[in-house]
């Protein structure tokens, strides 16, 4: 009876967590189709261009646009497979008891700095949404909010993967993956 009523209590932050681990791969995913659509239209703009002698005029704008949105939304699976670079010189000295909590307090500051950027970029892109801002010295001067709000959108889904992440070192043996 116990080891039950003990896992009833796992499972709402299981769920949360495996919601997070969801929500990053379909990012990741979305980030995926992104490429596949810049690289088209990147083979398109050589063949409209060097072939037709005909430029879009739009194709390096929007491909480096979707560049900032691959980088974005993938930035929380990478982040859930550790994929980040990392410098361990320092920490590596220490030994396995020592070194979990300084990942934990350099994980909670990274969260807190994820939190802070995902505000400040929210506020710009509500801002420029307001203003009616729209990108200068381009073909197609977009509404700055458009481009924009990729940047809430992957700080916040590099804050919520960190809280899982810190969640998972506080308690390893309580939360797992399925």
């Amino acid at each position: 009876m116990e080891k039950s009523d003990k896992n009833k209590k796992k499972l709402p932050l299981n769920k949360i967590f495996l919601c997070i681990e969801y929500i990053s791969a379909f990012a990741a995913r979305i980030s995926y189709f992104i490429l596949f659509i810049m690289a088209f239209l990147i083979f398109y703009e050589v063949i409209a261009r060097y072939i037709f002698s005909n430029p879009t005029g739009f194709a390096d704008e929007i491909s480096s646009y979707m560049l900032a949105a691959i980088v974005f939304l993938a930035n929380g699976q990478v982040l859930k497979e550790d994929g980040h670079v990392s410098v361990t010189l320092l920490v590596a000295k220490f030994s396995n008891k020592v070194q979990q909590p300084l990942k934990i307090v350099t994980n909670t500051f990274s969260l807190i700095f994820f939190l802070t950027l995902t505000l400040l970029c929210t506020s710009m892109v509500t801002e420029h949404y307001h203003t009616g801002a729209r990108t200068y010295y381009t073909t197609l001067q977009l509404p700055l909010y458009w481009l924009q709000i990729i940047l809430p959108i992957g700080f916040a889904l590099l804050a919520i993967q960190m809280i899982s992440k810190i969640f998972h070192q506080l308690r390893p043996d309580r939360f797992r993956s399925e």
